[in-house]
């Protein structure tokens, strides 16, 4: 049997925060106070999990940055300390110069808070919502993202590291939100249905402009000023976001080009009239195309996370899973499904595994290796689908190499005559 596990795990302290303010298991004049460190009253005490340092003593919960370090690994972008507003990296600007430089930017607004004056109250409500938004702040930043901007019940994020990949950055957003919508549009949900609430939901919007498309400055004057970014694709993200339905990710076409998404990762905006929208019509002469992220299918592509026929995912972490790792230059690195890109050229080795160990073929099976490649590099080289070499061939490892462009993926077929077959596949993202 597998180890499934409830998506509530991932984020079970916000879970059993609001559900415990929903049905009034707190009360607002005990919490409404600010909670110290050492300070022996809290209601919540600070958590040997917590990942980072904060500039101040506020601690609203336990955040275990745990989870996604198994599924992700460690990220190479993410921040040791959580700050707003200016972003670390392009903090030496001054007020008369500035920067161009890639960025993917990402709008993240919660929807329906309002209502919740309705049945709770002022101190009550700022809770729940002072509770999902430091959620929020928690994992993008883990994933490398900067918190630009809180406003209101939205997030406004900049996922770019100084001169590093920003394929990286784009992936990081990517698995950001689509864990988030995960978070509000199930887990969340499910804790709100419970106390007979309408539940919260959650929009998106993500693009991406490259380095000569971007400009890194302050705005205003010193004392009342702000470091960020001009650009289409930062405009673009928060009209994306505006457009968003419901528990929905839209990204921009430089989103899906630098990735080559295939039709399964990304669909047509269809508006509430059921119109088909392809383009904003940015001016007169200049259109820019976006889609419908289908997070879910992306999300279930992690060989952790299984889509349900009842749409819905669940994690499942299976006893029979493949390990990962490439070289490049000689250096060897660890890597977990989509976590970051694979550099082309890259040697890239896989390994079967069962329960921890080394798994090695059963006399009555077969082991047979299958690469499947997406995108149009791939298929312009009529290599969609190949079988790994016949070295490979009943071995419990296979070594390949990055070529394409794309969202990939290696599946290890255990072929029985007496039983029926299994599959275990793992993904790559190339660049």
């Amino acid at each position: 049997m597998s180890n499934i596990i409830s998506m509530n795990t991932i984020f079970g302290n916000s879970l059993n925060k609001i559900d415990s303010i929903l049905s009034r298991n707190e009360h607002p004049s005990s919490t409404v106070r600010v909670f110290n460190k050492g300070n022996n009253d809290s209601i919540l005490n600070e958590s040997a999990t917590l990942p980072i340092r904060y500039e101040t003593d506020k601690t609203l919960m336990a955040y275990d940055r745990n989870f996604i370090v198994e599924n992700y690994g460690e990220n190479d972008y993410s921040f040791d300390v959580v700050k707003i507003g200016t972003h670390p990296d392009f903090d030496d600007l001054d007020h008369s110069n500035y920067l161009m430089h890639h960025c993917v930017s990402m709008f993240v607004d919660i929807k329906g808070s309002t209502k919740l004056i309705d049945k709770y109250s002022i101190s009550e409500v700022r809770l729940i919502k002072d509770t999902i938004l430091t959620l929020i702040i928690n994992v993008v930043s883990q994933f490398g993202g900067h918190v630009q901007r809180l406003q209101g019940d939205g997030v406004f994020i900049l996922f770019a590291r100084r001169d590093k990949s920003h394929i990286n950055s784009i992936i990081n957003a990517l698995n950001a939100s689509s864990l988030l919508a995960q978070f509000i549009s199930v887990d969340l949900a499910d804790i709100f249905k419970k106390n007979n609430i309408n539940p919260l939901r959650i929009r998106a919007g993500i693009d991406y402009g490259d380095k000569d498309k971007v400009i890194w400055s302050y705005y205003g004057i010193p004392g009342c000023d702000e470091l960020t970014t001009t650009s289409l694709h930062t405009d673009m993200a928060a009209k994306l976001q505006a457009k968003a339905m419901d528990n929905c990710i839209m990204i921009g076409s430089n989103i899906a080009n630098e990735l080559d998404l295939t039709k399964e990762y990304i669909s047509h905006y269809y508006a509430k009239d059921g119109s088909r929208e392809e383009v904003f019509h940015v001016t007169s002469t200049l259109t820019y195309k976006f889609y419908v992220f289908e997070w879910k299918k992306y999300l279930s592509k992690h060989p952790n996370f299984k889509l349900l026929l009842s749409n819905v995912i669940r994690y499942d972490k299976p006893k029979l899973y493949i390990k990962c790792e490439y070289e490049l230059n000689d250096i060897t690195t660890e890597y977990h499904p989509n976590s970051k890109g694979i550099p082309k050229t890259s040697t890239i080795n896989f390994t079967l595994y069962e329960n921890g160990n080394l798994y090695f073929r059963k006399n009555f099976e077969e082991i047979k290796w299958t690469i499947f490649n997406t995108g149009n590099e791939a298929k312009q080289d009529n290599c969609v689908e190949q079988e790994v070499d016949k070295a490979s061939k009943n071995q419990n490892n296979c070594t390949t190499h990055a070529k394409y462009l794309g969202l990939h993926k290696i599946q290890c077929k255990l072929l029985r005559n007496n039983s029926e077959n299994i599959n275990i596949e793992f993904p790559v993202i190339v660049y």
